[in-house]
């Protein structure tokens, strides 16, 4: 005999309608994503260091780097490249202190944002000291050695320097020591480690390495 079962009422499914959120719970998320967007973008004091040091280098430039009297253009001055780099970094810094400066956290210091923003720089002052005293080194132990130091400083900093890196750095140089040295015939003073040397192998130093 065959029982009855019966008849199971069909669950009819749930829709799950989103409530609209009352103003402040807008208000809240509309803080967050904007606490968010804060957190992600650059501080602004960072570019404010950049732009006060590139006026200070530019400011700088006419006493460190002096003009030549030469014939060989323009372009051959010390202070050329100096001062090309040194203006497209100052404009590029002084447009983003302009258009990013609207974005910065009122409740916060400037002071703490440039503190903060430096322990995230560390390699690029350290890269920065390292260039200071190549800078002040080619006088002393001559333009190759100086230069292939401080690549060679570069690359094992940035966990690079392997047979390959190191062999382009030596390609690198030689074609500088070639188109500068050899091809434009610009020379730079006497150096005090070639200055040790015998005067042939002083002169041969001095013009090429």
């Amino acid at each position: 005999m065959n029982a009855e079962h019966p008849p199971q009422a069909q669950a009819t499914p749930h829709l799950n309608s989103q409530e609209p959120e009352s103003p402040v719970q807008q208000a809240v998320s509309q803080q967050s994503l904007t606490e968010d967007a804060y957190d992600e973008a650059p501080s602004p004091a960072v570019y404010w260091g950049i732009l006060a040091a590139g006026i200070t280098l530019l400011l700088l430039l006419p006493d460190e780097a002096s003009w030549v009297d030469t014939r060989r253009g323009w372009f051959t001055q010390p202070m050329t490249g100096s001062a090309l780099g040194l203006s497209i970094m100052t404009l590029f810094a002084g447009w983003r202190v302009i258009t990013g400066y609207r974005n910065w956290h009122p409740n916060r210091q400037l002071m703490d944002e440039l503190m903060n923003a430096v322990s995230g720089y560390r390699v690029a002052l350290l890269s920065s000291v390292l260039f200071f005293f190549y800078i002040n080194s080619l006088d002393v132990i001559g333009f190759v050695p100086a230069s292939l130091l401080f690549v060679t400083t570069l690359l094992w900093l940035s966990r690079l320097l392997n047979r390959l890196w190191f062999l382009a750095a030596l390609g690198t140089l030689t074609a500088l020591v070639l188109i500068f040295r050899v091809g434009l015939s610009l020379w730079l003073p006497d150096v005090w480690l070639y200055e040790q040397l015998p005067v042939q192998w002083a002169d041969f130093a001095n013009q090429y390495l």
